[in-house]
């Protein structure tokens, strides 16, 4: 399990399990196509906890900018725990 928290405070865990699967590779490929897909990547990854996610990012509007969803989980893969991984 990698554990984390990003800059807006949200506390992750992500199995190593998931991120060696063929689901994830999925996921990120069809990310990369069409950013249309960027809900299905965050619910993969945080399962029960994607709204907790996307909201510790929304701002004063209520709204959650889209680059600052992938900014936040490019960051995630720039933990040293995943880079060993």
């Amino acid at each position: 399990m990698i554990t984390g928290t990003t800059e807006a405070g949200f506390n992750y865990s992500l199995s190593k399990e998931l991120l060696e699967s063929y689901d994830f590779l999925d996921a990120l490929s069809k990310v990369e196509k069409s950013v249309l897909y960027l809900p299905d990547l965050v619910e993969l990854l945080f399962k029960d906890e994607a709204k907790a996610f996307i909201d510790s990012m929304r701002n004063e509007h209520g709204l959650v900018s889209k680059d600052d969803v992938v900014t936040t989980i490019k960051a995630l893969f720039e933990n040293e725990e995943l880079k060993k991984s």
